[in-house]
């Protein structure tokens, strides 16, 4: 895990193992722009590598987003638009509200969704990597 942490805020991301094709992530707190940043600089790198990548996102400890972030998030999602098929397939932990499921909804029109509660999400015995 890599932690990316505003010192004295709380504010995190943490980039999870997982297979070179996958960006996996857990956000946690209120996400500024400074860490929407990292997050846009993760799935770059990685479609850099690959034609396409699948997403897993647990937002099980996530509160709020900045404005800028939001703003950040908001330009990224539409310079991506015409590029869904890279993103064939995500995986989203939401929120114990589940609020943030239902903004994601309709924007992944073409892609293999599927929302995991706390306990299908967690990790058999032994298993070390996300698979997605």
């Amino acid at each position: 895990m890599i932690p990316l942490s505003n010192a004295g805020m709380d504010r995190m991301i943490e980039i999870l193992a997982s297979p070179d094709h996958v960006v996996a992530m857990k956000l946690s707190g209120t996400v500024s722009g400074r860490d929407y940043d990292r997050v846009v600089a993760e799935v770059d790198a990685k479609l850099d590598g690959h034609d396409r990548i699948g997403v897993l996102v647990d937002l099980t400890g996530f509160e709020d987003m900045t404005l800028e972030a939001g703003a950040k998030d908001a330009r990224y999602g539409l310079r991506r638009l015409w590029e869904l098929k890279r993103f064939p397939r995500e995986a989203v932990r939401p929120p114990p509200c589940s609020l943030c499921s239902c903004c994601f909804s309709p924007l992944m029109v073409r892609t293999l969704s599927r929302r995991f509660n706390s306990m299908s999400f967690s990790s058999r015995p032994g298993a070390s990597a996300v698979t997605v």
